[in-house]
């Protein structure tokens, strides 16, 4: 099993073959392009040869785009939305998490007794005071 078996996507020659098309390639240009027999490119092109980094390097290089392209569809501002999407999730996780432990601490502050509270009210202004000293 190669590197390229691995890749669960449409098929990452289909996209080296979009680009093809839209830059002017044949396969026998691009193969000479690249340095592979046209027999090679064309086993490559259906699937039928695995290849090597080198080679997908200089594809890339030759058809103007980059690893992740070919290797997943997805372009680089299409990347970055989804690890933004992410942060923002994780972030709301995050949030959610602490908020419910805070909800937690303000239920158990309000069955504290009055003397109780005025003590935590003055531990947390003495606390904060600190705070910007960090």
């Amino acid at each position: 099993m190669s590197f390229f078996d691995k890749i669960p996507t449409d098929q990452w020659y289909d996209r080296v073959k979009i680009l093809m098309k839209e830059l002017g390639f044949t396969q026998k240009s691009l193969a000479e392009t690249v340095g592979l027999s046209e027999k090679q490119m064309g086993r490559i092109l259906k699937g039928q040869s695995d290849t090597t980094i080198t080679v997908l390097r200089l594809l890339c290089h030759h058809l103007r785009t980059n690893y992740l392209y070919i290797l997943t569809g997805e372009t680089p501002e299409q990347y970055a939305a989804r690890k933004r999407a992410l942060k923002i999730s994780d972030d709301y996780g995050d949030y959610q998490s602490k908020k419910d432990e805070y909800q937690r601490v303000f239920e158990k502050f309000f069955l504290l007794s009055e003397s109780k509270q005025e003590l935590v009210k003055k531990l947390i202004e003495e606390l904060s005071k600190g705070d910007n000293d960090d």
